[in-house]
């Protein structure tokens, strides 16, 4: 989720495949090539007259992958025939599959005959089905390779400085690479028509690439240059036959006649809507929908006006500024696998994005079709079906509402089919715009003065018994929050009294624990600027922080590095070592190359030896440090089963103890669970290149943490829903950390998003907030392992640059400030028991209630809670039958199968709990990944 953050990624990959009307309910054909008058699509009516065309269609993206294999051809020809039948003329799909394990390029100009003649029959059976296609010719994504391919295919070639994905657009071998491919696809001669593509009509249009972003170009001028180059090349080799489109989603860009405010949060994407569909070779104009996630978090209500507005605004510009046809060429609305409790939302979804096509079609306006996402049929069609469901999926014979809806649409449109191009068109809205307008829519005060003396954190160990205490064998526990932002603010001396204020309203409530980053690598703010060359303003920035946070008596945990891009993080080392010569190709070889991490062990080192110009005080000597933080939220998509960064994390703790003996250490981790952990209890059971069990129990490493954000990292879920993976996300590591780990747990970030300047869903966030907060105490107050938190993220007013949809501005919210005042209170309470008396209780408690209680208790929960203890207390159980229970509770909980806790699950009971393979995860205000189709592509915000 998110985690939404600078530079933008959204959705992930999405398809169109389309279907004639007039072949409705047969076989047929397409007619001839379609041409574009004004804002109209055309097609040759006889007698040189010109007929109206307008699109109901949809994406498949599989399409040519399925066909590659002549025993799975019925797949597609069922695909057209459902699709004919219910009078869909479009079809969107790929052309392209770069690289890989299932290329249809495998290197620069080699290509997989297999795989063309696949892409053969899909274009010889849509115009039997009387379906125009629109095929794409790459990605914007690494599903199927795209551009990140292309620029990897160079620098193999010995390209030097290719560093970023966005070479793609700009280096002249990676762009030779694409117009080859251009020029191969569309020469091609289809093996079983006979025609070659260019000539075929049965392709409505090339479109350039699947949604084109540039994250090194927010300002668009990039994409705008390849567009101008790319568009007139296919023209050249098409014999300007058929139409082109760039492949955008509509994002606005910051030109004269545009309006980033109109994009989701006001973000840039690297492409300007207007722009770009004015350049010279591109024929019409394409948008993108997907409110629920571009507004995760939002109300139904919310996602309407959106909508509304943001299709509004395009038919406007359209109208007003391109003057070229619009299709929506992807929409959708997610729904979970197998959940039919969705579909009506979905469909209610579908009937307005429809009702507006149509709309604007019948009155002359230029939005004149779409295409849903996606199309798909019942796994037993054909084997392997059930593996392409991503959550958008429509399979129309599962769903005959959709079904209904989408084929009453088609009819709708296929009687303004064949209209004669040249009469007057119906009378269109006005749209008197000189400009795109903008959205309109619209730590304890028991702990107030820390110990002076050097550090003497430490960790009570034994089994069964988990707590952080201090000097006289004390404990502690903490109510905190993070705030990242305090040495970026405090470097400018001028700007220091937002930390002094922000930590005094903090102590005030009662936190007692600040989580925030001692980096900032590279950039325009840095406080490593290069490896080994720091920023003495920054350092000292951070110098304030430390001593301030200590007049307050609160206590910092300091992160070290970052996973994702924002202020540098693994990318930015990556990047220095490849400035220094080295060849690294991939990001997570920060986890691997000797270099980067003799760059990471000097900054460590830098931090950890750094003498305070406040105190006097080495940090690596200062108790107002609470531990160190070794990155945060390590991922390694170079290696989901986690053994990267395992063995990165098993490096560097004791590293970091090498350099400072007294303080605590943890990696950072989120919390998701590894191959031989149960991955099954992950969102949507995906894999995140980490170990939570393995990962804590490394030499170095003090104590384990969690995040939690179920509202996006389950988007598109009801609030039912995330409550029940709340509860099992909490219990389940509750659990693990009892029965493998024996150290204390922290929930070092969670929160439930918010809109910018609406105050509808802050009950919502209050409600969640007290939830989580009610759990913590639960644990602490029992003797469990889970002993405080940190919410995400602490603001002052006027800070509005930094709001995130995540953000608790205190004196705005009376409410959250009482949640969170009453629990510091609690946890206060608790502080300073004696720890040895605590040890001999634990063995009383009986577990971690959470939320149920034994007098609510049915059997199987009591069944449950027994044997969570039976496993805590005998350390003989082996780590095969603890697996197992976590496994069972997953089960019981997730699938409401009735389960005999006492009996091992077998491989049956696995595979009934298979998880959908994924689609998109935001997190804390960065849109991060986008996950289909079995891929993971890294997006933030």
């Amino acid at each position: 989720m998110m985690r939404l953050w600078p530079a933008a990624t959204i959705i992930g990959v999405v398809l169109l495949v389309v279907v004639f009307p007039a072949a409705a309910g047969g076989d047929g054909d397409v007619g001839g090539m379609v041409g574009v008058e004004g804002t109209r699509f055309v097609v040759d009516g006889g007698s040189g007259g010109k007929r109206t065309v307008y699109f109901s269609g949809f994406n498949a993206y599989w399409l040519m992958m399925m066909a590659s294999d002549p025993a799975r051809r019925g797949a597609v020809v069922t695909a057209f025939r459902q699709a004919a039948a219910h009078g869909l003329n479009l079809a969107r799909t790929w052309a392209f599959s770069d690289g890989g394990d299932q290329p249809l390029q495998s290197s620069p100009g080699v290509y997989n005959e297999a795989m063309f003649q696949g892409l053969d029959f899909v274009i010889a059976e849509a115009r039997r089905h009387g379906i125009y296609l629109l095929l794409c010719l790459t990605n914007n994504f690494n599903d199927f390779g795209g551009k990140r391919q292309y620029v990897r295919w160079a620098a193999d070639a010995g390209v030097q400085n290719l560093t970023s994905a966005d070479h793609f657009f700009t280096n002249p071998l990676v762009k030779s690479y694409y117009k080859n491919h251009v020029k191969k696809v569309l020469t091609r001669v289809n093996t079983v028509t006979g025609v070659a593509y260019k000539d075929d009509p049965t392709i409505l249009a090339w479109e350039l690439m699947n949604e084109p972003r540039c994250d090194a170009d927010p300002t668009g001028v990039t994409v705008q240059a390849w567009v101008e180059e790319m568009a007139p090349y296919v023209k050249r080799i098409d014999g300007d036959r058929h139409l082109v489109t760039a492949g955008l989603e509509g994002f606005y860009g910051d030109g004269e006649h545009e309006s980033k405010e109109l994009n989701p949060w006001g973000i840039y994407y690297g492409t300007n809507y207007i722009a770009t569909h004015l350049a010279a070779g591109v024929d019409f104009a394409t948008i993108h929908l997907y409110p629920d996630v571009w507004l995760w978090g939002s109300t139904a209500d919310e996602q309407a006006r959106f909508f509304t507005n943001w299709t509004q605004s395009h038919v406007a510009a359209t109208a007003e500024f391109v003057g070229k046809p619009l299709l929506v060429t992807e929409y959708g609305k997610f729904l979970w696998k197998d959940g039919g409790g969705d579909k009506t939302q979905r469909n209610y979804f579908l009937g307005v994005v429809l009702d507006a096509i149509y709309a604007s079609a019948s009155s002359g306006g230029p939005l004149v079709g779409g295409a849903f996402w996606q199309l798909l049929l019942d796994d037993d069609v054909v084997d392997g079906m059930d593996d392409l469901r991503d959550g958008y999926e429509i399979i129309l014979p599962d769903d005959t509402s959709a079904a209904t809806i989408i084929g009453e649409h088609s009819q709708q449109l296929a009687a303004l089919n064949g209209q004669d191009a040249a009469a007057p068109a119906p009378e269109t809205r006005r749209h008197r715009k000189t400009r795109v307008g903008s959205l309109v829519n619209g730590g304890g005060g028991d702990f107030k003065v820390l110990d002076g003396g050097a550090l003497l954190w430490r960790l009570a160990m034994e089994w069964c018994a988990w707590m952080f205490v201090v000097d006289g064998g004390r404990t502690i526990y903490f109510s905190g929050f993070n705030a990242y932002w305090l040495m970026m603010m405090a470097f400018n001396p001028a700007q220091r009294d937002t930390v002094v204020t922000v930590f005094e309203q903090a102590s005030t409530l009662g936190l007692n624990l600040a989580r925030t980053w001692a980096f900032s690598d590279g950039g325009n703010q840095p406080l490593q600027s290069s490896p080994g060359v720091y920023n003495e303003a920054m350092f000292q920035g951070l110098d304030f922080v430390i001593a301030e946070a200590r007049q307050h008596g609160i206590y910092l945990l300091l992160c070290l590095t970052n996973n994702f891009d924002n202020f540098g993080g693994k990318r930015q080392y990556v990047q220095w070592a490849i400035d220094a010569g080295h060849n690294l190709t991939d990001v997570d070889e920060f986890f691997t190359s000797t270099i980067v991490k003799s760059y990471y062990k000097n900054h460590v080192k830098t931090v950890l030896t750094r003498v305070n110009t406040l105190t006097g005080v080495a940090y690596k000597d200062d108790p107002t440090i609470f531990a160190w933080e070794l990155m945060n939220e390590p991922r390694s998509y170079a290696d989901p089963a986690g053994g990267m960064v395992q063995a990165w994390v098993e490096e560097m703790a004791p590293y970091v103890k090498s350099v400072d003996g007294k303080h605590l250490v943890t990696p950072g981790l989120e919390g998701f669970y590894g191959e031989h952990e149960s991955k099954r209890l992950n969102p949507w059971g995906i894999y995140y290149g980490t170990n939570y069990v393995a990962t804590h129990q490394a030499v170095g490493v003090d104590f384990a943490t969690i995040h939690l954000y179920p509202d996006v990292w389950l988007w598109g879920s009801t609030v039912d829903e995330q409550a029940r993976f709340f509860q099992n996300w909490t219990r389940s590591h509750i659990d693990a950390t009892m029965a493998y780990l024996g150290k204390p747990l922290l929930v070092t970030e969670y929160g439930t998003f918010i809109l910018k300047g609406i105050n509808v869903n802050k009950t919502q966030r209050n409600y969640f907030l007290s939830v989580v907060l009610d759990t913590i105490y639960a644990s602490a107050s029992q003797g469990g392992p889970l002993v405080g938190g940190a919410f995400w993220q602490l603001l002052l007013g006027g800070m509005d640059n930094l709001r995130d949809g995540y953000e608790i501005v205190l004196p705005e919210d009376t409410r959250a400030v009482n949640i969170i005042g009453k629990h510091s209170k609690k946890l206060a309470a608790l502080n300073g028991q004696d720890a040895e008396t605590l040890r001999s209780q634990a063995s009383s408690h009986w577990k971690t209630h959470l939320s149920i209680s034994l007098s609510s208790c049915g059997t199987l929960e009591l069944l449950q809670m027994l044997f969570d203890r039976f496993i805590c207390l005998s350390r003989s159980i082996s780590s095969f039958i603890a697996e197992k229970f976590i496994l069972l509770e997953l089960h019981k909980l997730d699938k409401d199968k009735d389960v005999n806790l006492l009996e091992p699950m077998n491989s049956s009971d696995f595979d009934a709990i298979q998880e959908p393979d994924a689609f998109l995860i935001i997190e804390k205000g960065k849109l991060c990944f986008s996950l289909s189709k079995k891929r993971i592509r890294k997006a933030s915000m």
